[in-house]
């Protein structure tokens, strides 16, 4: 099975996170042996917005090339990583 036969299931996981209110905003990427060797292929999707409608502005759709600020996640990442690396030893 490849990842692309996995993506239907989570790009409608995707959608329906934002449905839900789960966030405002998602982008996923499905990257198969070799993408980035242009070998590979690879597919990116992205739903919902990026900015919500506050105080007068408009809301802005989410985009492919979206930058987000991971700054917030650092402590959670390193976090679980090192909780997996002890998990497998």
């Amino acid at each position: 099975m490849s990842g692309f036969d996995l993506f239907p299931k989570a790009k409608q996981a995707i959608i329906d996170r934002v449905r839900e209110g789960v966030a405002p905003g998602m982008v996923a990427g499905v990257f198969v042996r070799g993408a980035h060797t242009h070998q590979g292929e690879s597919y990116l999707f992205a739903h919902g917005n990026r900015r919500l409608p506050l105080q007068g502005l408009s809301a802005l759709p989410m985009e492919l090339d979206t930058i987000f600020d991971l700054a917030s996640v650092s402590k959670v990442v390193a976090t679980a990583s090192l909780y997996a690396s002890l998990v497998d030893r």
